[in-house]
């Protein structure tokens, strides 16, 4: 579908009442709320939303082009200002707006779905995920979707989309702040942090940047794109994994060296993949060039790899377009037709379009990582700095465990164990084998699920590190021990790497 600007800003509108309807009744969204909050897609590239709309004469302030949108844009205005406190809380909307028009352009589901599906089929499976420009979630949504078992984390700066994000995910953690806010004790934690990037040179506040002795630190907040990625690093737990979509501007500018160097040097280089300059054009409206960049924690790092130096350098071509080294060619480029033009910023570039429709432009991509991944992505230092894994439990036990979760919170745990004889002993040697590699047992996938969760609610997530430590040497533990640390509020420590 072509993009329309009016169709956008009513569909956005439709949106943002409702966030404002749900924020003034105090509840969660229904189904068909959530599906309507779903189509938002910000105001990236939407200008004329900036323009004054109060009275019927400021039309004639308009460009001709935009005039048909007048009344829309008045009526965004007005929804705001009825549903802001006062005249500051109004202009705080609006100054969050203006930031994001220039900078915040929304992702097609599909590709994101690419990227989670790529890291799913290498056996992939982040427990903490990190959003830190989440727009209205298209990448939380995705990952949660593939990974449901994922701890999602996310940042939005603009308020609007921010109170969206909210919305359509209660149970996550969401801060309507910049990225720069997220607090130091987060460092080294994710083992994925991904998103679309805002795009553009605008200048980041951060104090621990900008008085840092680091010079990279302090030229990375200079330009939005470059401060995500260096923050990022520090987020990133070693072996974890950081996916991008990223202006051209962090690989062809060569003025961008000093960040890419600190990049190669602290990562590995795992794909790198120019996007169509029509990737966001049904979902933004814009045909801005940009990156897939795909990068690997790894404080131990070696020598450069040849592909890791190419990306340091950039080549200015015959007709003055300047390009990274690590493109030789478009093997590495999502496209069926290129040719220099200028960019959406006016300057001269390559421009690469697909005329194959997004279905044909992310099964390109979900390929190109496949193969990345499969040869430069390294698994065994993603899986020694993971936390544990061990299988999940199959929808019959799930149906099982939702019982049990449901019979202790009902105080009718003696009626529910009675008829259930599995629940009962078995030997001690057989708990200690199951309890790690979590085998087909229903007793224990429900022991799992009633303790952990519970626990972490009841200890604000405390650490839970050796459960065994509660089994008796001469009997197996049932579910019924469950009950008791549950009646009880007993501080239970985790069996080591088990979340």
């Amino acid at each position: 579908m072509a993009y329309n600007k009016k169709t956008h800003l009513e569909t956005n509108m439709d949106a943002i009442r409702i966030a404002f309807t749900l924020d003034r009744e105090q509840r969660k969204a229904t189904d068909s709320e959530i599906a309507i909050l779903r189509q938002y897609s910000g105001f990236g590239g939407i200008k004329c939303i900036l323009n004054k709309a109060d009275n019927e004469s400021d039309i004639q302030y308009w460009n001709k082009t935009d005039r048909n949108l007048f009344p829309i844009v008045r009526d965004l205005h007005r929804l705001i200002r009825e549903n802001s406190k006062d005249e500051r809380e109004y202009k705080q909307y609006f100054n969050s707006l203006k930031s994001s028009v220039l900078t915040a352009f929304y992702t097609p589901p599909e590709v994101v779905k690419a990227i989670a599906e790529a890291l799913r089929y290498n056996a992939i499976r982040p427990e903490n995920f990190l959003e830190p420009s989440a727009g209205s979630g298209a990448f939380v949504d995705v990952f949660k979707e593939v990974f449901p078992e994922m701890k999602a984390t996310a940042f939005e700066k603009d308020l609007l989309t921010g109170k969206i994000l909210s919305h359509l995910n209660p149970e996550d953690k969401v801060h309507v702040e910049g990225f720069e806010e997220i607090e130091n004790r987060s460092e080294n934690k994710y083992d994925v942090i991904t998103s679309n990037i805002p795009f553009g040179d605008t200048a980041v506040f951060d104090p621990e940047f900008s008085k840092s002795k680091d010079d990279v630190k302090r030229t990375a907040t200079q330009a939005v794109h470059n401060y995500f990625f260096v923050k990022s690093v520090d987020k990133l737990r070693d072996g974890g994994i950081m996916a991008f979509i990223t202006s051209q501007g962090v690989m062809n500018s060569p003025q961008n060296e000093l960040i890419c160097r600190y990049l190669m040097e602290s990562c590995n280089l795992v794909s790198a993949i120019r996007l169509p300059n029509n990737l966001m054009t049904d979902n933004a409206g814009t045909e801005a060039g940009s990156d897939l960049i795909i990068l690997q924690k790894d404080s131990n790092k070696g020598i450069l790899t040849p592909d890791e130096q190419a990306f340091l350098q950039t080549r200015t071509l015959s007709n003055g377009i300047t390009v990274n080294n690590y493109y030789k060619n478009l093997s590495r480029v999502v496209q069926t037709e290129s040719f220099p033009d200028k960019d959406l910023y006016g300057k001269q570039g390559m421009i690469h379009l697909h005329r194959g429709g997004m279905p044909a432009i992310a099964e390109e991509i979900k390929n190109m990582l496949t193969e990345d991944f499969s040869l430069l992505l390294n698994k065994e230092l993603y899986m020694n700095n993971a936390q544990k894994f061990v299988n999940e439990p199959a929808p019959e036990e799930m149906e099982e465990i939702d019982a049990a979760v449901a019979a202790v919170k009902a105080g009718k745990w003696e009626e529910f164990a009675a008829e259930r004889p599995y629940i009962h002993w078995l030997p001690l040697a057989d708990v200690r084998k199951r309890f790690v590699l979590w085998n087909h047992s229903q007793w224990l996938s429900g022991l799992i699920r009633i303790v952990l969760p519970n626990c972490r609610q009841t200890l604000n997530s405390f650490p839970i590190i050796g459960l065994l430590l509660f089994v008796p040497t001469s009997k197996a533990v049932s579910l019924y021990y469950c009950h008791l640390i549950l009646s009880s509020t007993l501080t239970v420590y985790e069996l080591s790497g088990l979340r």
